[in-house]
């Protein structure tokens, strides 16, 4: 029972110092203990109300695009609207007319191709800096999904999980934008929403794929509700536009041995033998020195009673008859 219990606690211990056998009490799983499901091909919602066949929608990817019949050159020479209601809450140079064409619930649309690349020009020529501090502060999931007329248009913060990104090729544009990111980020951690970002610029060493979780913070353009197909069926995003994210690489760990469960348990059992050694040959030891201890003390007594019988034997002799006086004649007479 002593070997087996130390063995058992040994045991424990080896396997306490590996950090992976912890991961369970993090809030978090690990990135490949996730699972992200990329998005599909999506589909326009309101196509498909009014009865069309989903399947001769094309596709929204690669990301929207301009038309023939209407290229940027000759939306920049559009007047803004006089009836654009709510302008003064617009980052300065943003077009309210363009915004009117946005459409929520839809796919991308050639109606919204000027408002997209007019709101990423804008992002290209401004700086993170001042981005960020014309921003309307933070928002959340349910501020951008539940309102997102409201939004449209405006800046805003977002923090979360960033799960997967990759990079977007636009089509041919005047702006001379070549790529772009796709990102799905998680606002808040105990909910699967997720919302959907098109960023100019991704941080040096940022993991380009669909299962990670990366924690990041971005401002940009709140744009549209958008509608795509999910493994689920359709369902809705929102989506922003952005330049850069602000992201911290985590820190470099050096690699944690590890070791088999073989190895362990070889390991753990020689630490157990070697304790339970160590312990039967200290008691044996204490017994020996009891023993010997005792030995010498029963000498001792021993001794101790040979000396009292000798004392008392002499004692007796002493204290007998007196001797008889010697016998006349019994010994010379002196001279």
């Amino acid at each position: 029972m002593l070997v087996g219990m130390s063995a058992l606690v040994l045991l424990l211990i080896f396997k306490a110092g590996n950090p992976t056998h912890w991961r369970w009490i993090a809030w978090d799983n690990a990135p490949n203990e996730q699972e992200t499901d990329p998005p599909q091909p999506g589909v326009d919602v309101v196509a498909l109300a009014a009865g069309s066949d989903s399947n001769q929608v094309p596709p929204i990817e690669p990301a929207p695009v301009p038309t023939e019949d209407l290229p940027i050159t000759e939306a920049s020479n559009r007047e803004p609207s006089a009836e654009a209601g709510g302008a003064e809450r617009l980052f300065p140079g943003v077009r309210p007319d363009y915004l009117d064409a946005v459409r929520d619930d839809t796919v991308f649309r050639a109606a919204e191709s000027d408002a997209w690349f007019h709101l990423l020009e804008i992002l290209a020529h401004t700086d993170e800096s001042r981005l960020s501090q014309a921003s309307e502060g933070r928002v959340g999931y349910l501020q951008l999904d539940q309102q997102p007329a409201a939004y449209r248009g405006r800046l805003v913060t977002l923090s979360g999980v960033v799960r997967g990104a990759k990079q977007v090729t636009p089509a041919a544009n005047t702006l001379g934008i070549e790529k772009y990111y796709q990102l799905w980020l998680q606002p808040d951690r105990s909910s699967e929403s997720l919302v959907v970002v098109y960023c100019l610029q991704m941080p040096r060493d940022f993991p380009i794929d669909m299962k990670i979780a990366e924690e990041a913070t971005l401002t940009g353009f709140s744009f549209k509700r958008w509608a795509y197909q999910a493994q689920g069926g359709i369902t809705t995003a929102p989506l922003v536009l952005a330049r850069e994210i602000h992201w911290s690489p985590p820190l470099v760990q050096e690699p944690v041995k590890t070791e088999t469960m073989g190895e362990s348990l070889i390991m753990a059992v020689v630490a157990a033998l070697t304790l339970a050694v160590t312990t039967v040959i200290f008691f044996m030891w204490r017994g020996r020195g009891r023993e010997s201890r005792n030995s010498i003390e029963a000498r001792r007594a021993a001794d101790d009673e040979k000396v009292t019988a000798a004392l008392a034997s002499l004692e007796h002799a002493n204290t007998g008859s007196p001797a008889t006086p010697p016998t006349p004649g019994s010994m010379s007479e002196p001279l």
